[in-house]
Formats: structure tokens, sequence, C-alpha cells
């Protein structure tokens, strides 16, 4: 069997994030990747050069699929205009959970995307905010949210859903997408938001009473 065939580039992806997250980018080597894969660092060549080129798809793959997630949102015409931001914070809600050792290195290593300069990282994250951003001046607009400065409101968002990311790896768990966290968020993050009481999700108070019952309060 040939070394190309003995690793798939997705193994190596999954096995560098989850090592990336664990132990950070500068402390895990190429080798170290490669031995978890039982495969040596030179089978790794024939996907990437380099841990930087790693860490530069990492990001790609991460910011594709929140990206397409959010562009499956705005281009179903059955989403009335007024209720997309909120189909947008679940949509990303479900995508970062679901990725969180994905969204851990990211964070984590900030500086290391910033320095690869090739990978344009700060601009892709600031047009993926603008979709927020735009849904939600479109929803102030109607009348659907409360008036707010959208940057603040929309970066604050996407800062409580990533620390959400982190309490969890610290912790040892996983967060799929299908626990009710994603419904927990959501509710607190879109119902918090809307200036109609009356549109507010019926089981928004629910999950308020849930967190307050988790912290003992």
């Amino acid at each position: 069997m040939s070394a190309r065939a003995a690793v798939r580039r997705t193994d190596v992806l999954s096995h560098a994030a989850r090592l990336f997250a664990r132990d950070g980018y500068r402390a895990t080597s190429l080798a170290l990747v490669g031995a978890n894969l039982d495969v040596t660092r030179q089978a790794l060549y024939y996907h990437f050069k380099s841990k930087d080129e790693i860490l530069g798809a990492l990001f790609e793959q991460l910011m594709t699929r929140l990206e397409l997630s959010m562009l499956e949102v705005l281009s179903d015409q059955e989403i009335e205009s007024e209720s997309r931001f909120e189909y947008l914070v679940r949509a990303h809600v479900e995508v970062t959970l679901d990725n969180a050792d994905l969204v851990v290195v990211l964070m984590r290593e900030r500086p290391e995307l910033e320095r690869l300069e090739w990978l344009h990282a700060e601009e892709r994250r600031r047009d993926y905010a603008r979709l927020f951003i735009d849904a939600f001046e479109s929803g102030v607009a109607s009348g659907a949210l409360r008036p707010a400065n959208a940057w603040i409101s929309v970066n604050a968002l996407i800062a409580v859903v990533n620390g959400v990311c982190l309490l969890a790896h610290g912790e040892g768990d996983r967060l799929p997408a299908s626990t009710n966290v994603v419904e927990l968020l959501q509710d607190l993050l879109g119902a918090g938001i809307l200036d109609d009481p009356a549109l507010r999700p019926a089981t928004a108070g629910s999950a308020r009473a849930g967190v307050v019952a988790a912290v003992g309060l």
C-alpha cells in the first residue's frame, strides 16, 4: 500500500484539530500528528507540507461550514426577513458546537492565523460577521429586533457561543448539535433581542429556568 493511500486528508485534519486543541499548535509536531495516524511524517507531505498549511486548512474547513450554513438560511425564501436573524443564530450555534475542537483551535491560535497572510483570515471573519450584521439591521428596521449597535450585538453573540466551546473543552466534554444546548443558546441569545415579547419562542422561559437551576440560583 502506498503512503498516499495510507492516510486521508480528512483524517490528518481531524487528528491535527484534536492535538492542536489539546496541546497547542506550537507544541504539536508533524511527527506527532503522524504518530497518531500511525504513518510517517513523510506520508503527511502528500497532503500538507507544513503545520501552517494544516492550520490554514482547518480555518478554511470551519469557515466554509459556517458560511454554507449562513447561505442556506439566506437563500431560503420561506424564511421571513424579520425572522432571518434568529435562523442565522441557530445555524451558527449548530455548526459551532458540532465543530468544537476546530473552534477552540482557531480561537487560541488567532495570532498564528494572522501570521499566515495568504489566508486572509481577518477579512473572511469580517465578511462572515457582516452577514449577521445585515440581518440584524434588517430585523431592527422591521421592528422585530430591539434597536442596538449591530456590530457589538453580533460580535458579543459570536463570543458567547465560542466561549461555550471553550468551557466544554476545558471539561473534556463534546457538545454535539443533537443536545439541548442548541435550543438553550438560541433561546437566550435570540429571544433576548426580540423587540416584541409576543414573538419570543414559547421555550425561552423554560430555557432561562434551566440556566438558573444549573448555576444554583
